[in-house]
Order: C-alpha cells, then sequence, then structure tokens
C-alpha cells in the first residue's frame, strides 16, 4: 500500500497544480469580463463568488434596465439564463469538480470576508477597495491554495503562488 500510495501522490501534485491554474486564469478572466463589461456599457456589473454553488455570478447591476439581458453570446452555457452568467467551477471542463472557491474577500488594510464585487462605469470597484478570490484543491494535507487578485489601484488581474496555506477566515 505505502509503495503504491508513494506512486500515486507524486503523480496526482502535477495535476492538481494543472487544475488549480486552470480554474484561476478563469476566475481572472471572469472579473476582466465584469469590469471590461462595467466600462463598455457605462453602468455597474456584480460578481457573486458562491462557495456553497463553487460557481461565480455575473449580472448587471445598474440603472438601465436594458442592460440586465447580457448579450447572448455571455450566457452560451445551459447554467446561464439571459440576465446571468453562471462560471459553475464545479463542471468547468478540465476541472473535474476538483477546484473549489475556497474563500474571497475585500481589503485596504485588513481582509474583511466579501463574496462579492461591484464595478463602476469606470472600472473601478464601487467600494474603492481591492479583491481576493481563494481556490483550492486537494484534500487534508495535500489541499493546495491559489490566489486571484484583483489590485484597485492598477486595475489588474494577478494569480498568485500555488502553496499549502489556507486563506485566514
Amino acid at each position: 500500500m505505502a509503495i503504491a500510495a508513494g506512486l500515486i501522490i507524486p503523480s496526482a501534485a502535477p495535476q492538481t497544480e494543472q487544475q488549480l491554474r486552470a480554474a484561476a486564469h478563469l476566475v481572472a478572466a471572469e472579473i476582466e469580463l465584469a469590469r471590461d463589461m462595467a466600462i463598455t456599457y457605462n453602468s455597474q456589473y456584480k460578481l457573486t463568488f458562491d462557495r456553497q454553488a463553487n460557481r461565480i455570478l455575473l449580472v448587471h447591476e445598474g440603472q438601465n434596465t436594458a442592460l440586465n439581458q447580457l448579450p447572448n453570446d455571455l450566457v452560451d452555457n445551459p447554467a446561464s439564463d439571459s440576465t446571468h452568467r453562471i462560471t459553475d467551477l464545479s463542471s468547468a471542463p478540465g476541472l473535474w469538480g476538483q477546484v473549489q472557491i475556497a474563500a474571497s474577500a475585500e481589503f485596504e488594510i485588513t481582509l474583511t470576508p466579501k463574496s462579492e464585487i461591484v464595478f463602476g462605469p469606470t472600472g473601478d470597484p464601487e467600494n474603492g477597495k481591492s479583491f481576493l478570490v481563494w481556490l483550492k484543491a486537494g484534500h487534508g494535507q495535500w489541499t493546495r491554495y491559489i490566489t486571484v487578485f484583483f489590485d484597485q489601484k492598477t486595475g489588474q488581474v494577478s494569480v498568485g503562488a500555488m502553496n499549502g496555506v489556507p486563506p485566514p477566515f
């Protein structure tokens, strides 16, 4: 058994890293999309990170109700409808349900748990704070995390390094 575990566990590590990186880039793309839509349509768009359902939800939040209908090419998956873009990490191709949203938070000086970010017409978060999302994969001592960071000052989204450090809350 020990020999079999020794062969299986090391070979699973690269797969876990690839899945985490792929999921992190998917999350980064969703953040960039919400920001770009807010700028393009001069309105507010909200991203919600639903830990329980392991999905990301994009909706229009602005005053112009005509924008509540998202462009057809954004709602082309079975989970979405005309007013909600849903990115389900549990069923994303290549992730095989292995990557989960561990936590999300806004911050300036301190981290505050928060499940949503609203981008305004200038592409800045409505609350003026940066945002961080933790993703996880693996189990027990083999659990690994990766972060996706939206920097409010620069408007850039970056993917952090994979590590074994869980979110602080």
